[in-house]
């Protein structure tokens, strides 16, 4: 019986005849990898083993025999899958500098990322959307948060989260708190295997089961159903107020379906909640451990850490400035930057 080592960086698809191949071979490493290539159909001159069959018309892929190995690739707009298999682990590494230069990654910018935005369709079910958007990278905006709220979120963009531990992520705190900001460099921290969408109108998702089935997905036979989608849920407080089901009817219990219960069941699916409300104004039934992933909550800085905040920004506090929260720190920097403008300009006759 053959043994493979396999180094996958996420769960991808498993592709029979590349396993095949990759036995029959004697290669038993194996490893994966994915990117955003501006490759759109592919390369000539590779020597190709198997093409897959069952794609849609946007998508192609097969598995190429090299010298080093196997290289199985997956088209699928604009972003390519690949499986590698060599003999052992230079093998690999050549492979995938192979694919490297097979499939070039995208001059996009590395700070662009694809944004899935959900709202409720006009007769049934849900309209998306694709933007690309600009995001942060999360040691460039660090240091806007607390030191809790950091400490947590560190461990948070360095995590891979399986949804055994709960499928919620629940940040809460006053607006202005940067809690936007966060979303968007959680979402570029786990582009290798998460997908980021945003629902527009969190309301009607759930309060329409439709939209709610679309946008958790229903994609038999997709092959490439194997990447996690983070549904991001924003300014959601009043729909998860401790008498929800008062308010909303069944739409909090769908949504705790969709976190552990049936609906949720074979899907790959996060979702992160952002609320200007108190932990404790929320049902407790959305709170608890097992249901919940991580918690953090955005605070305005201290005094201490809103100094050092303006101090890296070259800026000097204002009178009797103290702690705040990061929008009141900004609107202090663009204070001062008009009175500086305005003390250097004259206004007036001569």
């Amino acid at each position: 019986m053959s043994r493979i080592a396999l180094d996958l960086g996420h769960l991808g698809w498993a592709d029979v005849r590349f396993f095949e191949a990759a036995i029959t071979d004697g290669l038993d490493h194996i490893r994966e990898a994915e990117w955003r290539t501006s490759q759109r159909e592919p390369p000539a001159g590779m020597d190709i083993i198997a093409v897959h069959d069952r794609l849609p018309p946007w998508a192609s892929g097969g598995c190429a025999r090299f010298a080093e190995g196997l290289l199985a690739w997956r088209l699928h707009r604009g972003r390519v899958w690949l499986q590698l298999a060599g003999a052992d682990a230079a093998a690999v590494g050549a492979l995938l500098c192979r694919g490297a230069r097979l499939f070039p990654q995208s001059d996009d910018g590395p700070h662009r990322l694809d944004l899935r935005l959900w709202s409720c369709a006009r007769d049934t079910g849900g309209d998306r959307r694709t933007r690309t958007v600009s995001v942060p990278e999360w040691p460039d905006i660090a240091d806007n948060y607390t030191a809790s709220a950091r400490a947590r979120l560190d461990d948070l963009h360095s995590a891979r989260l399986t949804g055994t531990d709960g499928r919620l992520l629940l940040w809460h705190g006053a607006p202005g708190t940067g809690k936007t900001h966060a979303v968007r460099s959680l979402g570029w921290a786990w582009r290798g295997w998460c997908d980021l969408h945003y629902v527009v109108d969190p309301e009607r998702l759930l309060d329409r089961p439709d939209y709610l089935f679309d946008v958790l997905g229903d994609d038999e036979g997709d092959e490439l159903d194997s990447r996690w989608s983070l549904l991001v849920l924003e300014d959601t407080g009043e729909l998860l107020y401790a008498d929800a089901r008062e308010r909303a009817g069944q739409g909090l219990s769908r949504f705790l379906n969709v976190l552990d219960g049936l609906l949720g069941q074979g899907t790959r699916t996060l979702v992160l909640l952002t609320t200007n409300e108190p932990l404790g104004a929320l049902h407790p039934a959305v709170t608890r451990p097992g249901r919940c992933a991580a918690q953090v909550e955005f605070a305005a800085l201290t005094t201490e850490e809103a100094t050092a905040w303006r101090e890296r920004q070259g800026v000097v506090a204002p009178a009797g400035g103290g702690g705040g929260t990061l929008a009141e720190l900004y609107a202090d920097i663009r204070g001062s930057q008009a009175r500086s403008r305005s003390a250097a300009t004259p206004i007036g006759f001569r």
